[in-house]
């Protein structure tokens, strides 16, 4: 790859989940490799903190340092607090 992410944001709703709201394996295999590279996962959404943090858990956003970006990024946390 000659291109260096070093971030990914990525919308809950209707980009991360199917259709039956949940995070397909190669989605989720794909992202957690990406964060044991050393890259940052941010997870964006209208929702509240609480409705998020589901999928945080399932993607390791506290274990490699992501972030939840809340409230369409009205609030920002740190999966790590």
């Amino acid at each position: 790859m000659g291109m260096n992410i070093k971030a990914i944001f990525i919308d809950i709703d209707g980009t991360l989940l199917n259709s039956r709201f949940m995070i397909d394996e190669l989605t989720r295999n794909t992202l957690l490799d990406f964060q044991k590279h050393g890259g940052v996962l941010v997870l964006c959404s209208a929702r509240p903190y609480q409705g998020m943090i589901r999928y945080g858990k399932e993607l390791e956003l506290a274990r490699y340092h992501g972030y939840y970006a809340a409230f369409n990024g009205g609030e920002i946390i740190d999966a790590n607090s």
